[in-house]
């Protein structure tokens, strides 16, 4: 099989591999080691899952802290159009649903009513609003009626790229799930990888998994939607293995080995990222964290370990391979660190715009 266009030379990494291990080595000399036999045997006899990671939920008081699922009321924006109805404001409109009328929120965030003084919208909800404009009604009218809709979400958007039907941008409108998402979006693509698949949320990955979601039933992740999230199913076809933290270039390699087949090894995936940063790598904390990206299955080494069983340690594709500083080998730092790396590789413009905040 052809070598990945992206991969080095296997000349090359297999010197990496040797000038890493040597690095390693001497680490190992100069430094207390702590070896992790359990997790070092369970690297050693695991084998490429067949139907994906076996499906452990979490348990709820860790989801509380991890998983963001309570629903946000929905807060009116700026391009929103809504529907007024009451005996003041009959037939009164600037858009059209059908027969149904509406008036845009305004660029200032204020809905300007015949008869009225203007009343603020933005940041309101739909209740708020109309108690608004029923106040400022009851200066001219004993008793007034009013009714507010959103006849059109304009103002907030959420992204679902990569392997769907139709990728694109769609409204937030307060109920919008990650399985109403997927759906709106054309459902799931052929090559989808469900179990890669993430969301980038206020410029976080989130630990929600949708294959857990949608596979296994575990409807306490299907969280809803906020202005900006982003949503990306990546392509099964597309193989790759993540080295992170303290190692001299971190980042995302093609899944393919030294001798251009579809295996890599952890001594592989190290020497590519240039191998581990002898001034603050914690030669104690090597971890490498397989499956989804809400509860991944964790294992920990010594870089001794790595030293000497490393060449025999295979990775699957989508492995996190994380290289703490002192103290620091979390699954929260590891989704921090893994985020810039996730979203490089789209290109897309609303990607920019989904994680920045620019809007």
């Amino acid at each position: 099989m052809p070598r990945s266009k992206f991969a080095p030379s296997p000349r090359l990494v297999r010197h990496l591999a040797l000038v890493g291990l040597a690095l390693v080595g001497a680490g190992c000399s100069s430094r207390t080691s702590h070896p992790h036999p359990l997790d070092l045997s369970r690297l050693l006899a695991a084998k490429p899952p067949k139907d994906g990671p076996h499906f452990q939920p979490l348990p709820d008081a860790e989801r509380a802290t991890r998983i963001p699922t309570e629903p946000e009321e929905y807060r009116i924006g700026v391009g929103d159009v809504l529907n007024v109805q009451g005996e003041q404001f009959r037939g009164f409109g600037e858009t059209t649903r059908g027969e149904i009328a509406g008036t845009k929120v305004k660029p200032d965030g204020r809905l300007y009513l015949p008869g009225l003084p203007p009343v603020e919208a933005k940041g309101r909800t739909v209740l708020e609003v109309q108690a608004a404009i029923a106040e400022a009604l009851s200066m001219k009218v004993k008793d007034p009626y009013v009714s507010v809709d959103v006849l059109d979400y304009r103002s907030q958007k959420y992204f679902v790229l990569g392997e769907v039907g139709q990728p694109g941008v769609l409204p937030v409108d307060g109920e919008a799930s990650l399985l109403e998402a997927v759906a709106r979006a054309g459902g799931f693509a052929k090559d989808a990888d469900l179990e890669q698949a993430f969301v980038v949320r206020n410029q976080q990955v989130l630990p929600v998994s949708l294959a857990d979601v949608v596979r296994r039933g575990d409807l306490k992740q299907n969280l809803t939607l906020r202005h900006r999230d982003l949503i990306v199913v990546p392509s099964q076809k597309v193989k790759r293995v993540f080295v992170l933290g303290e190692v001299a270039t971190p980042g995302v390699f093609p899944f393919v080995g030294t001798d251009g087949d579809r295996e890599m090894t952890l001594v592989e995936a190290i020497a590519l990222a240039g191998d581990l940063k002898p001034e603050s790598a914690d030669v104690n904390q090597i971890r490498v964290f397989r499956g989804g990206w809400c509860n991944p299955e964790v294992f920990t080494i010594s870089a001794c370990e790595l030293h000497t069983h490393g060449a025999h340690i295979q990775l699957f594709p989508g492995d996190r391979v994380v290289v703490a500083p002192m103290k620091d080998a979390t699954y929260a730092r590891t989704l921090a660190l893994a985020m810039p790396f996730l979203t490089a590789g789209l290109s897309l413009g609303t990607v920019a715009l989904a994680v920045d905040g620019t809007r």
